[in-house]
């Protein structure tokens, strides 16, 4: 009973629900991509690399890509799966895509306490980083736009 009330209140009150069954299916479709498909391969989602968009852009793109931005946040909060950021950069990447918004998904490495690797995806439109903080503390390894 509680599911269909959920489902119900979904259905009534979200003003974005295209856009979270979107952010759903595609986050579902990455998180799969990503474990099932070797890195090598899977780079061919990640756009043309070693390019940057431009740091400026219409307000209107800006707010597009901000509530975007939330409404992929919130959505993976909520699924049943693991949403990293990986998941969460190309998932936003691709809805920004769909709108014809420019942005730049960043890959970086750093080292942490313990001498291993920690790996980070984020994702900048204009002066904006969407997802994934700015990445200040990593070295960017990878630029795809």
């Amino acid at each position: 009973m509680r599911i269909i009330r959920r489902i119900y209140n979904f259905m009534k009150y979200n003003k974005n629900k295209r856009l979270c069954i979107r952010a759903t299916i595609l986050s579902l479709y990455y998180n799969i991509y990503i474990k099932v498909v070797p890195m090598e391969k899977a780079k061919k989602h990640f756009g043309k690399a070693g390019v940057e968009s431009d740091y400026e852009d219409t307000t209107e793109n800006i707010l597009r890509g901000m509530r975007l931005s939330h409404v992929v946040d919130a959505v993976c909060t909520k699924v049943p799966w693991d949403c990293k950021c990986l998941v969460r950069a190309l998932t936003i990447r691709t809805l920004l895509k769909r709108d014809k918004i420019d942005s730049t998904m960043y890959l970086g490495i750093k080292r942490d306490e313990n001498g291993k690797l920690d790996a980070h995806a984020w994702v900048r439109c204009a002066k904006f980083y969407l997802s994934g903080g700015n990445g200040a503390t990593y070295a960017v390894v990878g630029k795809f736009m």
